[in-house]
């Protein structure tokens, strides 16, 4: 998930492939690569709108416009970004601004992968795990905007390196343990209810599945839009037009 390629190009064996559909219905491998595709594809568009939205050279002017914030708005929301920059050296750390936003440290991987895809042409991961004002508020604004479906998208992507559909079992385990380091017992215990795939594979929609019928699995990694620090103010809330942002 989230890697370079041409939806273009995919759209069109997507064509193809529904024409061969159209002849054999009920091909089940036809069928399974058509659904493949598909996600493939939605994917795909999701990498191709973030990296439109962060061709910007200046991140501050890019998420102002995004968000429609005024310079008035920007001045408060930067003040918010000097509190958390305790040493007053212009970065924060991801750990700090885990700790801001209220969640353990043990999501810091979480978000150090939500700041990799905001800026996809840079390095995998911040610069010395440090964070300037801009980079911290165009993939805030980025990652509050995502559905929820695009969010579980951004959780496997973790582990799907290649974009292409699968992740192992072991990496889901280290998903979860990441998410629920303080509740390891219920979440044992919610894995003996299903059994996960014997070819130690898993793919996106089993994933998706998991996730739907077990809803606190990855409820954390939901949570993180919506939690904030009540001392300083900061939540991500959902506003009267629907979008999640910063508010101040």
């Amino acid at each position: 998930l989230f890697q370079l390629t041409d939806s273009g190009h995919m759209n069109k064996e997507y064509d193809d492939y529904m024409q061969m559909l159209s002849k054999n219905p009920n091909d089940p491998i036809l069928r399974e690569m058509v659904e493949k595709l598909r996600r493939r594809i939605r994917t795909t568009q999701i990498e191709e709108e973030i990296r439109t939205m962060c061709v910007a050279s200046n991140p501050v002017e890019y998420a102002a416009d995004f968000l429609a914030i005024d310079s008035t708005e920007l001045v408060k929301i930067h003040a918010i970004y000097e509190q958390i920059d305790q040493d007053n050296d212009e970065y924060i750390s991801v750990d700090e601004y885990c700790r801001f936003v209220c969640q353990p440290t043990t999501l810091c991987p979480f978000i150090r992968h939500i700041f990799a895809v905001s800026s996809p042409g840079e390095s995998k991961s911040p610069k010395d795990d440090k964070l300037d004002f801009g980079s911290t508020l165009k993939a805030t604004s980025m990652f509050c905007l995502f559905s929820s479906d695009e969010i579980l998208q951004l959780i496997f992507s973790m582990y799907d390196f290649n974009g292409y559909g699968r992740i192992k079992n072991d990496d889901f385990l280290l998903l979860l343990t990441m998410f629920h380091t303080r509740h390891r017992g219920p979440v044992t215990r919610a894995l003996r209810e299903f059994d996960l795939p014997e070819q130690g594979c898993m793919t996106y929609g089993t994933f998706r599945t998991l996730h739907h019928n077990f809803p606190h699995l990855f409820y954390p990694a939901l949570k993180l839009q919506i939690m904030g620090n009540e001392d300083t103010k900061m939540p991500i809330v959902q506003v009267p037009r629907g979008n999640p942002i910063f508010t101040t």
